[in-house]
Protein backbone atom coordinates (compact mmCIF):
# COMPACT_ATOMS: atom_id res chain seq x y z
CA UNK A 1 0.00 0.00 0.00
CA UNK A 2 3.26 2.43 1.05
CA UNK A 3 4.53 2.28 -2.68
CA UNK A 4 1.25 2.20 -4.04
CA UNK A 5 0.16 5.30 -2.35
CA UNK A 6 3.95 6.88 -3.43
CA UNK A 7 3.27 5.72 -6.96
CA UNK A 8 -0.10 7.84 -7.46
CA UNK A 9 0.94 10.53 -5.81
CA UNK A 10 4.43 10.61 -8.67
CA UNK A 11 1.92 10.12 -11.65
CA UNK A 12 -0.70 13.27 -11.47
CA UNK A 13 0.79 15.03 -14.48
CA UNK A 14 0.57 18.80 -14.40
CA UNK A 15 0.14 19.75 -18.02
CA UNK A 16 -2.34 21.54 -19.29
CA UNK A 17 -3.15 24.95 -21.69
CA UNK A 18 -2.87 28.14 -19.93
CA UNK A 19 -5.80 29.27 -17.87
CA UNK A 20 -7.18 25.97 -18.89
CA UNK A 21 -6.62 24.45 -15.21
CA UNK A 22 -7.77 20.95 -14.87
CA UNK A 23 -9.06 20.95 -11.01
CA UNK A 24 -10.88 17.21 -10.13
CA UNK A 25 -12.46 15.88 -6.83
CA UNK A 26 -13.34 12.58 -5.63
CA UNK A 27 -17.32 12.71 -4.84
CA UNK A 28 -18.94 10.33 -2.54
CA UNK A 29 -19.95 7.73 -5.31
CA UNK A 30 -17.57 7.82 -8.04
CA UNK A 31 -15.56 10.94 -8.99
CA UNK A 32 -15.82 14.18 -10.99
CA UNK A 33 -13.46 15.98 -13.11
CA UNK A 34 -13.65 19.34 -14.17
CA UNK A 35 -12.44 20.70 -17.09
CA UNK A 36 -11.50 24.45 -17.62
CA UNK A 37 -11.73 25.18 -21.39
CA UNK A 38 -12.32 27.79 -23.74
CA UNK A 39 -14.54 28.19 -27.06
CA UNK A 40 -13.02 26.03 -30.18
CA UNK A 41 -11.62 23.47 -28.24
CA UNK A 42 -12.55 19.39 -27.55
CA UNK A 43 -11.53 17.67 -24.77
CA UNK A 44 -11.22 13.75 -24.78
CA UNK A 45 -11.01 11.74 -21.44
CA UNK A 46 -9.85 8.21 -22.08
CA UNK A 47 -9.11 5.62 -19.16
CA UNK A 48 -5.88 4.05 -19.39
CA UNK A 49 -5.48 2.18 -16.49
CA UNK A 50 -8.01 0.42 -13.71
CA UNK A 51 -7.06 0.85 -10.06
CA UNK A 52 -8.72 -0.83 -7.23
CA UNK A 53 -8.81 1.84 -4.40
CA UNK A 54 -9.07 -0.81 -1.51
CA UNK A 55 -5.60 -2.65 -2.22
CA UNK A 56 -4.24 0.23 -4.63
CA UNK A 57 -3.38 -2.58 -8.05
CA UNK A 58 -3.43 -1.25 -11.07
CA UNK A 59 -5.02 -3.79 -13.64
CA UNK A 60 -6.41 -2.98 -17.22
CA UNK A 61 -3.30 -1.38 -19.01
CA UNK A 62 -3.78 0.22 -22.36
CA UNK A 63 -0.73 -0.09 -24.77
CA UNK A 64 -0.71 -0.03 -28.10
CA UNK A 65 -0.09 -3.55 -29.87
CA UNK A 66 3.34 -5.30 -29.26
CA UNK A 67 4.01 -2.36 -26.49
CA UNK A 68 3.84 -2.23 -22.19
CA UNK A 69 4.91 1.43 -22.00
CA UNK A 70 2.03 2.64 -20.27
CA UNK A 71 2.16 -0.57 -17.81
CA UNK A 72 5.88 0.24 -17.43
CA UNK A 73 5.75 3.69 -16.26
CA UNK A 74 3.01 3.04 -14.00
CA UNK A 75 4.48 -0.26 -12.40
CA UNK A 76 8.51 1.39 -12.47
CA UNK A 77 7.34 3.08 -8.88
CA UNK A 78 7.04 -0.46 -7.13
CA UNK A 79 10.60 -0.75 -7.51
CA UNK A 80 11.27 1.55 -4.76
CA UNK A 81 14.60 2.39 -6.52
CA UNK A 82 13.14 4.54 -9.50
CA UNK A 83 11.23 7.70 -8.28
CA UNK A 84 8.99 7.18 -11.33
CA UNK A 85 7.90 10.84 -12.67
CA UNK A 86 4.78 11.71 -14.75
CA UNK A 87 7.29 12.90 -18.02
CA UNK A 88 7.51 9.20 -18.41
CA UNK A 89 3.50 8.29 -17.59
CA UNK A 90 3.02 11.57 -19.92
CA UNK A 91 5.36 10.26 -22.86
CA UNK A 92 4.10 6.70 -22.55
CA UNK A 93 -0.08 7.98 -22.92
CA UNK A 94 1.42 10.98 -25.67
CA UNK A 95 2.12 7.35 -27.50
CA UNK A 96 -0.83 5.51 -27.77
CA UNK A 97 -2.47 5.85 -31.76
CA UNK A 98 -6.08 6.01 -32.33
CA UNK A 99 -6.85 2.62 -32.75
CA UNK A 100 -5.70 1.87 -29.11
CA UNK A 101 -7.58 4.67 -27.19
CA UNK A 102 -10.70 3.65 -29.96
CA UNK A 103 -13.18 2.55 -26.97
CA UNK A 104 -11.31 3.84 -24.29
CA UNK A 105 -13.06 7.27 -23.83
CA UNK A 106 -14.99 7.90 -21.07
CA UNK A 107 -16.57 11.54 -22.39
CA UNK A 108 -15.91 14.13 -25.20
CA UNK A 109 -16.32 17.68 -24.07
CA UNK A 110 -16.79 20.30 -27.01
CA UNK A 111 -15.83 24.02 -25.79
CA UNK A 112 -18.41 26.88 -27.27
CA UNK A 113 -17.35 29.36 -24.89
CA UNK A 114 -14.68 29.51 -21.76
CA UNK A 115 -16.10 27.56 -19.18
CA UNK A 116 -16.27 24.77 -17.01
CA UNK A 117 -17.75 21.17 -18.17
CA UNK A 118 -17.87 18.33 -15.53
CA UNK A 119 -17.24 14.96 -15.98
CA UNK A 120 -18.59 12.21 -14.15
CA UNK A 121 -15.95 9.11 -13.82
CA UNK A 122 -17.72 5.89 -12.41
CA UNK A 123 -13.93 4.31 -11.61
CA UNK A 124 -11.20 4.58 -9.67
CA UNK A 125 -7.81 4.93 -12.36
CA UNK A 126 -5.88 6.63 -14.60
CA UNK A 127 -7.21 8.89 -16.77
CA UNK A 128 -5.65 10.44 -19.95
CA UNK A 129 -7.41 13.70 -20.91
CA UNK A 130 -6.72 14.78 -24.85
CA UNK A 131 -7.55 18.23 -26.15
CA UNK A 132 -8.21 16.46 -29.88
CA UNK A 133 -8.82 19.96 -31.60
CA UNK A 134 -8.24 23.41 -30.98
CA UNK A 135 -8.34 26.72 -32.98
CA UNK A 136 -6.09 26.81 -35.62
CA UNK A 137 -3.15 28.96 -34.89
CA UNK A 138 -3.26 28.31 -31.47
CA UNK A 139 -1.11 27.56 -29.15
CA UNK A 140 -1.44 23.39 -28.83
CA UNK A 141 -3.03 22.75 -25.55
CA UNK A 142 -1.04 19.91 -23.80
CA UNK A 143 -2.61 16.82 -22.46
CA UNK A 144 -3.00 15.54 -18.93
CA UNK A 145 -2.77 12.04 -17.09
CA UNK A 146 -3.84 11.70 -13.86
CA UNK A 147 -5.11 9.58 -11.10
CA UNK A 148 -8.20 9.35 -9.20
CA UNK A 149 -8.42 9.79 -6.29
CA UNK A 150 -4.58 10.00 -5.56
CA UNK A 151 -2.54 9.94 -2.19
CA UNK A 152 -0.53 13.03 -0.42
CA UNK A 153 -0.45 12.52 3.30
CA UNK A 154 -3.75 11.32 3.05
CA UNK A 155 -6.39 10.82 0.52
CA UNK A 156 -7.44 13.78 -1.09
CA UNK A 157 -10.38 14.59 -3.04
CA UNK A 158 -9.84 17.51 -4.62
CA UNK A 159 -6.67 19.09 -6.85
CA UNK A 160 -6.36 21.99 -8.54
CA UNK A 161 -3.31 22.18 -11.11
CA UNK A 162 -2.16 25.55 -11.82
CA UNK A 163 -1.85 27.24 -15.43
CA UNK A 164 0.73 26.40 -16.92
CA UNK A 165 2.13 27.46 -20.74
CA UNK A 166 2.35 24.91 -23.15
CA UNK A 167 4.05 24.45 -26.18
CA UNK A 168 3.75 24.17 -29.98
CA UNK A 169 3.47 20.94 -31.66
CA UNK A 170 5.71 21.61 -34.26
CA UNK A 171 8.29 24.54 -32.96
CA UNK A 172 9.16 27.18 -35.83
CA UNK A 173 11.26 29.47 -36.19
CA UNK A 174 10.62 33.30 -39.14
CA UNK A 175 12.61 36.19 -39.65
CA UNK A 176 11.30 39.23 -41.06
CA UNK A 177 12.42 42.60 -42.07
CA UNK A 178 11.20 45.30 -39.03
CA UNK A 179 9.17 47.02 -41.97
CA UNK A 180 8.05 44.64 -44.31
CA UNK A 181 7.33 40.43 -44.29
CA UNK A 182 9.36 39.92 -47.66
CA UNK A 183 12.40 37.82 -48.54
CA UNK A 184 14.03 40.75 -50.17
CA UNK A 185 14.47 44.25 -49.86
CA UNK A 186 16.19 47.06 -51.43
CA UNK A 187 18.81 49.64 -49.37
CA UNK A 188 21.84 51.65 -50.62
CA UNK A 189 24.78 51.35 -48.43
CA UNK A 190 24.87 53.18 -45.23
CA UNK A 191 21.31 52.29 -44.25
CA UNK A 192 20.13 50.81 -40.91
CA UNK A 193 18.02 47.81 -41.62
CA UNK A 194 15.50 46.82 -38.54
CA UNK A 195 15.15 42.98 -38.51
CA UNK A 196 13.47 40.60 -36.63
CA UNK A 197 14.02 36.83 -35.40
CA UNK A 198 10.92 34.76 -33.63
CA UNK A 199 11.12 31.08 -32.21
CA UNK A 200 8.35 28.90 -30.58
CA UNK A 201 8.95 28.23 -26.90
CA UNK A 202 9.40 24.38 -27.12
CA UNK A 203 8.44 21.94 -24.55
CA UNK A 204 6.36 22.30 -21.13
CA UNK A 205 6.50 23.29 -17.65
CA UNK A 206 6.44 19.48 -17.11
CA UNK A 207 8.89 18.70 -20.08
CA UNK A 208 10.82 21.52 -20.39
CA UNK A 209 13.50 21.91 -22.83
CA UNK A 210 16.97 22.26 -22.11
CA UNK A 211 17.95 24.68 -24.69
CA UNK A 212 16.45 27.17 -26.95
CA UNK A 213 19.46 28.93 -28.86
CA UNK A 214 18.90 31.58 -31.70
CA UNK A 215 22.36 32.19 -33.95
CA UNK A 216 21.90 35.43 -36.79
CA UNK A 217 25.00 35.66 -39.06
CA UNK A 218 25.42 38.19 -41.54
CA UNK A 219 27.35 37.80 -45.00
CA UNK A 220 30.30 40.51 -45.85
CA UNK A 221 28.18 43.26 -46.76
CA UNK A 222 25.66 43.19 -43.30
CA UNK A 223 27.03 44.29 -39.93
CA UNK A 224 25.15 44.60 -36.44
CA UNK A 225 24.58 48.08 -35.64
CA UNK A 226 22.76 48.38 -32.30
CA UNK A 227 19.68 48.22 -30.25
CA UNK A 228 19.82 44.67 -29.82
CA UNK A 229 16.10 43.56 -27.64
CA UNK A 230 14.53 40.37 -26.25
CA UNK A 231 11.13 39.94 -25.48
CA UNK A 232 8.69 37.20 -25.03
CA UNK A 233 5.23 36.47 -27.11
CA UNK A 234 1.91 35.60 -24.75
CA UNK A 235 -0.58 33.50 -26.40
CA UNK A 236 -2.13 36.79 -27.45
CA UNK A 237 0.53 38.18 -28.86
CA UNK A 238 1.43 40.87 -25.92
CA UNK A 239 5.11 41.27 -25.88
CA UNK A 240 7.17 41.83 -22.43
CA UNK A 241 11.11 42.48 -22.73
CA UNK A 242 13.53 40.11 -21.59
CA UNK A 243 16.47 41.72 -19.81
CA UNK A 244 18.07 38.66 -17.86
CA UNK A 245 17.46 35.19 -18.09
CA UNK A 246 19.49 34.32 -21.30
CA UNK A 247 22.82 34.57 -22.16
CA UNK A 248 24.00 36.59 -25.38
CA UNK A 249 27.42 37.07 -27.26
CA UNK A 250 26.47 40.89 -26.59
CA UNK A 251 27.60 42.06 -30.19
CA UNK A 252 29.22 45.00 -31.20
CA UNK A 253 28.71 47.52 -33.92
CA UNK A 254 30.54 46.31 -37.07
CA UNK A 255 30.17 42.13 -35.77
CA UNK A 256 29.00 39.91 -38.34
CA UNK A 257 26.91 37.40 -35.98
CA UNK A 258 25.41 37.18 -32.32
CA UNK A 259 24.31 34.35 -30.16
CA UNK A 260 21.07 34.15 -27.84
CA UNK A 261 20.92 30.70 -25.55
CA UNK A 262 18.32 29.83 -22.98
CA UNK A 263 20.01 27.19 -20.95
CA UNK A 264 18.35 24.62 -19.07
CA UNK A 265 18.19 26.34 -15.59
CA UNK A 266 16.75 29.36 -17.96
CA UNK A 267 13.82 27.70 -19.86
CA UNK A 268 11.42 27.22 -17.04
CA UNK A 269 10.63 30.46 -16.24
CA UNK A 270 9.46 31.04 -19.73
CA UNK A 271 6.74 28.63 -18.78
CA UNK A 272 5.99 30.34 -15.75
CA UNK A 273 5.62 33.57 -17.74
CA UNK A 274 2.90 31.74 -20.24
CA UNK A 275 5.26 32.87 -23.09
CA UNK A 276 4.20 31.08 -26.57
CA UNK A 277 7.62 32.77 -28.52
CA UNK A 278 10.48 34.42 -28.30
CA UNK A 279 11.00 37.97 -30.65
CA UNK A 280 14.47 39.37 -30.69
CA UNK A 281 14.90 42.60 -32.61
CA UNK A 282 17.95 44.55 -33.85
CA UNK A 283 19.02 47.23 -36.13
CA UNK A 284 21.95 46.13 -39.21
CA UNK A 285 23.53 48.24 -41.38
CA UNK A 286 24.61 47.94 -45.32
CA UNK A 287 28.32 48.37 -45.72
CA UNK A 288 30.35 49.39 -48.35
CA UNK A 289 31.61 45.59 -48.53
CA UNK A 290 27.89 45.19 -50.22
CA UNK A 291 27.88 42.92 -52.93
CA UNK A 292 25.49 44.00 -55.57
CA UNK A 293 22.70 41.93 -56.44
CA UNK A 294 23.91 40.55 -59.77
CA UNK A 295 25.90 38.16 -57.85
CA UNK A 296 24.49 36.64 -54.56
CA UNK A 297 23.49 39.07 -52.54
CA UNK A 298 23.65 40.36 -48.57
CA UNK A 299 22.00 37.71 -47.02
CA UNK A 300 21.13 37.67 -43.67
CA UNK A 301 20.33 33.77 -41.51
CA UNK A 302 18.88 33.23 -38.50
CA UNK A 303 19.34 29.42 -37.20
CA UNK A 304 17.24 28.35 -34.93
CA UNK A 305 17.49 25.29 -32.32
CA UNK A 306 16.30 23.86 -29.11
CA UNK A 307 17.48 20.35 -26.91
CA UNK A 308 14.27 18.59 -25.93
CA UNK A 309 13.39 17.23 -22.34
CA UNK A 310 15.95 14.38 -23.12
CA UNK A 311 18.61 16.85 -23.72
CA UNK A 312 18.04 15.73 -28.13
CA UNK A 313 18.64 18.88 -30.22
CA UNK A 314 16.48 19.66 -32.93
CA UNK A 315 17.79 19.90 -36.72
CA UNK A 316 18.30 23.32 -37.42
CA UNK A 317 15.67 25.85 -38.41
CA UNK A 318 17.31 27.75 -41.28
CA UNK A 319 15.79 31.45 -42.07
CA UNK A 320 17.20 33.91 -44.43
CA UNK A 321 16.44 37.80 -45.49
CA UNK A 322 18.26 39.28 -48.47
CA UNK A 323 19.44 42.81 -48.98
CA UNK A 324 19.97 43.97 -53.01
CA UNK A 325 21.48 46.71 -54.01
CA UNK A 326 22.93 47.57 -57.33
CA UNK A 327 25.44 49.35 -59.51
CA UNK A 328 26.16 50.36 -63.08
CA UNK A 329 29.48 51.53 -64.88
CA UNK A 330 30.30 54.26 -67.19
CA UNK A 331 32.93 53.53 -69.56
CA UNK A 332 34.61 56.16 -71.63
CA UNK A 333 35.96 56.05 -75.09
CA UNK A 334 36.97 57.46 -78.04
CA UNK A 335 35.13 59.08 -81.39
CA UNK A 336 34.81 55.22 -82.95
CA UNK A 337 33.65 53.96 -79.60
CA UNK A 338 36.78 52.28 -78.12
CA UNK A 339 37.38 52.18 -74.62
CA UNK A 340 39.91 54.61 -73.25
CA UNK A 341 42.13 52.16 -71.16
CA UNK A 342 45.46 53.80 -70.72
CA UNK A 343 43.89 57.39 -69.27
CA UNK A 344 41.31 58.05 -66.20
CA UNK A 345 38.10 60.19 -67.33
CA UNK A 346 36.31 61.22 -64.28
CA UNK A 347 32.22 61.21 -63.54
CA UNK A 348 30.00 62.34 -61.09
CA UNK A 349 26.14 61.00 -59.97
CA UNK A 350 24.01 63.50 -59.52
CA UNK A 351 20.21 63.13 -58.38
CA UNK A 352 18.81 66.02 -60.44
CA UNK A 353 18.39 66.69 -64.33
CA UNK A 354 20.21 69.57 -64.04
CA UNK A 355 23.44 68.33 -62.47
CA UNK A 356 23.76 70.47 -59.50
CA UNK A 357 23.25 67.78 -56.47
CA UNK A 358 25.81 65.35 -56.71
CA UNK A 359 24.14 62.09 -54.88
CA UNK A 360 26.13 60.58 -52.09
CA UNK A 361 26.11 57.43 -50.55
CA UNK A 362 28.68 55.07 -47.75
CA UNK A 363 30.57 54.12 -50.52
CA UNK A 364 30.38 56.84 -53.41
CA UNK A 365 31.53 60.15 -51.74
CA UNK A 366 31.75 62.18 -55.18
CA UNK A 367 33.86 62.12 -58.69
CA UNK A 368 34.78 58.19 -59.73
CA UNK A 369 37.43 57.96 -61.67
CA UNK A 370 37.98 55.08 -64.66
CA UNK A 371 40.31 52.23 -64.20
CA UNK A 372 41.29 50.29 -67.13
CA UNK A 373 38.41 52.65 -69.09
CA UNK A 374 36.13 51.94 -66.48
CA UNK A 375 33.77 53.74 -63.81
CA UNK A 376 31.72 51.93 -61.06
CA UNK A 377 29.22 53.19 -59.33
CA UNK A 378 28.08 51.31 -56.40
CA UNK A 379 25.53 50.52 -53.50
CA UNK A 380 22.53 52.13 -55.07
CA UNK A 381 18.70 51.63 -54.89
CA UNK A 382 16.20 50.82 -57.94
CA UNK A 383 15.54 55.01 -59.12
CA UNK A 384 16.55 57.75 -61.42
CA UNK A 385 20.32 58.86 -61.95
CA UNK A 386 22.09 61.38 -63.81
CA UNK A 387 25.35 61.45 -65.12
CA UNK A 388 28.18 63.55 -66.17
CA UNK A 389 31.47 63.46 -67.68
CA UNK A 390 33.40 66.35 -65.20
CA UNK A 391 37.14 65.10 -65.83
CA UNK A 392 38.57 64.55 -69.53
CA UNK A 393 41.28 61.92 -70.15
CA UNK A 394 44.27 63.93 -71.41
CA UNK A 395 43.82 64.60 -75.16
CA UNK A 396 40.32 64.36 -75.16
CA UNK A 397 37.55 66.25 -75.03
CA UNK A 398 34.90 66.81 -72.20
CA UNK A 399 31.47 65.15 -73.34
CA UNK A 400 29.26 68.21 -71.97
CA UNK A 401 25.94 65.42 -71.86
CA UNK A 402 24.33 64.85 -69.19
CA UNK A 403 23.17 61.32 -69.39
CA UNK A 404 19.80 60.20 -67.49
CA UNK A 405 19.34 56.86 -66.66
CA UNK A 406 17.22 54.07 -64.56
CA UNK A 407 18.05 51.36 -62.64
CA UNK A 408 15.11 48.64 -62.29
CA UNK A 409 13.92 46.71 -59.49
CA UNK A 410 15.56 43.50 -61.02
CA UNK A 411 18.61 45.90 -61.21
CA UNK A 412 18.60 46.42 -64.91
CA UNK A 413 19.99 50.36 -66.15
CA UNK A 414 18.02 51.70 -69.19
CA UNK A 415 18.30 55.52 -70.61
CA UNK A 416 20.29 57.69 -73.20
CA UNK A 417 23.23 55.84 -73.93
CA UNK A 418 23.48 52.68 -71.99
CA UNK A 419 24.57 49.51 -73.74
CA UNK A 420 23.00 46.41 -74.71
CA UNK A 421 24.28 44.58 -71.46
CA UNK A 422 21.94 46.85 -69.39
CA UNK A 423 24.50 48.24 -66.98
CA UNK A 424 27.19 50.36 -68.63
CA UNK A 425 26.82 53.74 -69.85
CA UNK A 426 28.93 54.43 -72.71
CA UNK A 427 30.55 57.52 -73.31
CA UNK A 428 31.96 59.02 -76.27
CA UNK A 429 34.87 61.45 -76.97
CA UNK A 430 32.89 64.13 -78.71
CA UNK A 431 33.69 65.37 -82.06
CA UNK A 432 35.50 69.20 -82.36
CA UNK A 433 35.28 70.27 -86.51
CA UNK A 434 38.65 72.57 -86.52
CA UNK A 435 39.29 74.08 -90.13
CA UNK A 436 42.26 72.90 -91.84
CA UNK A 437 45.03 75.75 -92.70
CA UNK A 438 45.60 77.06 -96.28
CA UNK A 439 42.01 74.87 -96.87
CA UNK A 440 38.97 76.41 -98.26
CA UNK A 441 37.92 77.57 -95.18
CA UNK A 442 41.09 79.56 -94.63
CA UNK A 443 40.77 81.29 -98.00
CA UNK A 444 37.27 82.43 -97.24
CA UNK A 445 38.37 84.18 -94.33
CA UNK A 446 41.20 85.73 -96.00
CA UNK A 447 39.10 87.46 -98.92
CA UNK A 448 37.01 88.19 -96.59
CA UNK A 449 39.35 90.45 -94.77
CA UNK A 450 40.57 91.88 -97.64
CA UNK A 451 37.66 93.35 -98.48
CA UNK A 452 36.46 94.83 -95.55
CA UNK A 453 40.06 96.75 -95.43
CA UNK A 454 39.40 98.22 -98.88
CA UNK A 455 35.90 99.24 -97.94
CA UNK A 456 37.58 101.04 -95.00
CA UNK A 457 40.06 102.44 -96.82
CA UNK A 458 37.90 103.74 -99.63
CA UNK A 459 34.99 105.11 -96.74
CA UNK A 460 38.48 107.08 -94.84
CA UNK A 461 39.15 108.60 -98.16
CA UNK A 462 35.74 109.92 -99.03
CA UNK A 463 35.49 111.13 -94.90
CA UNK A 464 38.66 113.11 -95.46
CA UNK A 465 37.97 114.82 -98.80
CA UNK A 466 34.56 115.84 -97.49
CA UNK A 467 35.64 117.13 -94.00
CA UNK A 468 38.69 119.16 -96.51
CA UNK A 469 35.67 120.86 -98.74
Amino acid sequence: MKTTKRLISIVLAVLMLAVMAVPFTAGAVGYTLNINGKSGFTATVYKVAAMDPETGEFSSFVDNTGSTAVEAAIKAGYTGANDNTSAALFQAVEGLTAATLDGKSVQTVAFTSTKTETVALSDAGVYYVKWTTQPSGVTKAQSSVFALPYYDNGWVNTVTIADTKTATDTPDATKTFATADAAEKTAKVGDEIGFVLTGSVPGSATLPAKEIKFVDTMTKGLSYKSGLKVYGVSETGSETEITTGFTSSSPAAGDKTFTITFAETQTPALYTAGYKNIKITYTAQLTGDAVDYTTAGNVNTLTYTYKNNSGVESDPIEKTRKVKTFQFKVEKTDTDGNVITDKQAGFTVYTNRQATTAYTNGKITGEIKTTNGIATFQGLEPGDYYVKETSAPEGYALNGHIFAITIGADGTVTGDGVKNDALTLQVKDPKIIVPNTGGEGTMVFTICGIALIAGAAVLFVIYRKRTAK
